[in-house]
């Protein structure tokens, strides 16, 4: 199999992988029965929402949903504070569906139901979200 040297970069005192990998990997061949198909399971439980920021320049995904709520709060504080309404508003509804199709009842009467239950509300506000004392 042909070679082809690199130099070695700059302040690599050792020569790494680079610089010995093939330059032709046509001669890989791959057994068709070998291949996958289907796709991989998920991690998360089926139907489990994603809690991606919206505001974030970077992708940023939560597990929970009140520390996402905290993480609006204490981490965008520039941003619109109607635009935070609106998205935690959204989200309750999300994860209120999410309980409600897949949930044995186990989340009934908890503080983050509360905090749904308080977003749904006509009469929601951001004083309702600084009272909930997010970290």
């Amino acid at each position: 199999m042909d070679q082809v040297r690199f130099d070695r970069p700059r302040r690599h005192l050792y020569s790494s992988f680079e610089t010995t990998l093939p330059s032709n990997l046509s001669a890989v061949v791959v057994d068709p029965a070998h291949l996958c198909t289907e796709p991989p399971p998920s991690l998360k439980p089926a139907g489990k929402p994603n809690l991606l920021c919206l505001f974030c320049s970077k992708i940023k995904n939560f597990d929970s949903l009140v520390g996402y709520w905290g993480h609006l709060v204490h981490k965008h504080e520039a941003t619109d504070t109607e635009a935070r309404l609106q998205e935690i508003r959204r989200t309750a509804v999300v994860w209120r569906t999410y309980w409600e199709d897949y949930s044995d009842g186990g989340k009934r009467g908890t503080k983050t139901r509360e905090k749904i239950s308080q977003a749904e509300e006509d009469t929601f506000d951001w004083s309702m979200v600084l009272d909930w004392k997010l970290r």
